[in-house]
């Protein structure tokens, strides 16, 4: 796997979609922006179900559920859309969800910034105890690489998967507790909120940076070697069938 190539081809994309914009950067933070801007209206506003710190709480949701979309949105159909390329180059087909990937990162670096500077204003000041977030964002970051690769790889094999993505991150949204505290909800469904695993990773940013609680390290760990797994047997499709990509790609 070339890593220098990946990360130039990144830089590229990202350098060729600035130029076509007129706020260029500025949208990577004006995007959570309008999201929690809207959410903040439905929920604290219009229904009054907001709560004490609710902006600090819809931020972590938000921003985290962005970066997981984003990636996914744009990683599934990066084979695809890549057709021009992989017909004449011989290329393992991976290295595009993989640029995606790092694309959508970048752009979220910013985002984290003024995430960190919003928690602060808050009243949300940095300390040791956000040395458990490491591994939450690991843990986030393996979640978002893994299904990024397996959306790209079903949709390779079946266009009509596309069409499912966007469905599939909408559910995720209302069942991840994005805006919503799964305390509020009956005490018999936590367990099953919690096994999902991105309700996980959204629950433990909030309880580590709003309640000062200690990361949940045993469900982080079993979360993690699942998601290494995941990846590792996407790796192996990848190479071992590198001619079958390229063939439904073109055909």
């Amino acid at each position: 796997m070339n890593i220098e190539l990946i990360i130039t081809y990144a830089l590229l994309k990202l350098k060729s979609e600035v130029k076509l914009l007129y706020l260029s950067y500025l949208w990577w933070l004006i995007e959570p922006v309008l999201y929690i801007a809207a959410f903040y209206f439905v929920f604290e506003i219009l229904l009054d179900r907001g709560g004490e710190n609710f902006i600090s709480f819809l931020l972590l949701g938000t921003v985290s559920f962005i970066w997981l979309s984003k990636t996914i949105s744009v990683a599934s159909n990066s084979i695809v859309q890549a057709q021009s390329i992989i017909s004449h180059i011989s290329i393992n087909a991976i290295i595009f969800p993989l640029v995606s990937i790092l694309l959508v990162f970048i752009k979220q670096l910013p985002v984290i910034v003024m995430l960190v500077a919003l928690l602060v204003l808050q009243g949300f000041y940095p300390s040791w105890h956000w040395v458990n977030l490491i591994p939450v964002f690991v843990l986030h970051l393996l979640l978002i690489i893994s299904f990024s690769l397996m959306a790209s790889i079903l949709v390779v094999l079946t266009r009509d998967v596309s069409l499912m993505i966007s469905p599939a991150l909408m559910f995720v949204m209302f069942t991840s507790g994005v805006f919503f505290d799964y305390r509020n909800i009956d005490s018999i469904y936590h367990g099953i909120f919690l096994s999902n695993p991105f309700a996980f990773i959204i629950t433990s940013y909030r309880d580590i940076i709003l309640y000062n609680e200690n990361l949940n390290y045993e469900f982080t760990i079993i979360f993690s070697l699942i998601f290494i797994l995941m990846i590792f047997i996407e790796i192996i499709i990848f190479n071992k069938y590198k001619s079958e990509f390229v063939a439904s790609v073109i055909k």
